[in-house]
């Protein structure tokens, strides 16, 4: 596992079960296909796509921002 070290105050911590943690583990190392670099990567990919769920359903349409990989801010 890659450890990464964020910006203080950019970022917020979160906790999951050790469960979901380690199949979203073994899914990234079975299925490199699939372009997850690491666990926060994959969460990050799973939270956005769920806001945009939420908003298309239920909410009035806003901006929703990703970082890119060069650290830059993208609106999606």
């Amino acid at each position: 596992m890659r450890i990464v070290y964020m910006p203080v105050g950019k970022y917020k911590g979160i906790s999951i079960p050790r469960e979901m943690f380690d199949e979203i583990e073994r899914i990234i190392e079975e299925h490199p296909e699939l372009g997850y670099s690491s666990i926060t990567d994959f969460v990050k990919d799973a939270v956005r796509e769920k806001i945009t769920e939420i908003r298309k359903l239920h909410l009035k349409p806003q901006k929703l921002i990703r970082e890119t990989d060069a650290g830059e801010e993208d609106l999606i």
